[in-house]
């Protein structure tokens, strides 16, 4: 290993979080889990799903970058993970719209 390749995963490990910030990380989700649930509860009309499907993305980036350390790995894992959550997402309006279109198939 060349001593570029031992500075480049020198700064890398310099990077990882703190248990404090991972605690952090682990308050913001349980305060959106939280929103989440009381989105579920309270009649907000056309917002609904909306506000779930910002929270669903918010929630996958704090996990996603925190805890399976995305944030520091190369940005083709980064791609992989985004481009997973936008196939799903899309798959689930997909769904979701041939199920609410009310289509007499008789």
């Amino acid at each position: 290993m060349s001593d570029h390749d031992t500075d480049i995963h020198a700064d890398h490990h310099d990077h990882h979080p703190t248990p404090q910030q991972y605690v952090q990380v682990a308050a913001v989700l349980a305060v959106l889990t939280a929103m989440e649930v009381t989105a579920s509860f309270v009649d907000i009309g056309a917002a609904f799903l909306p506000t779930l499907l910002i929270l669903m993305t918010i929630k996958f980036a704090l996990v996603a970058g925190w805890f399976m350390h995305l944030r520091f790995d190369t940005i083709v894992y980064r791609r992989f993970m985004v481009g997973g959550l936008a196939l799903a997402t899309s798959i689930y309006a997909v769904v979701l719209v041939s199920f609410s279109a009310k289509i007499d198939l008789l």
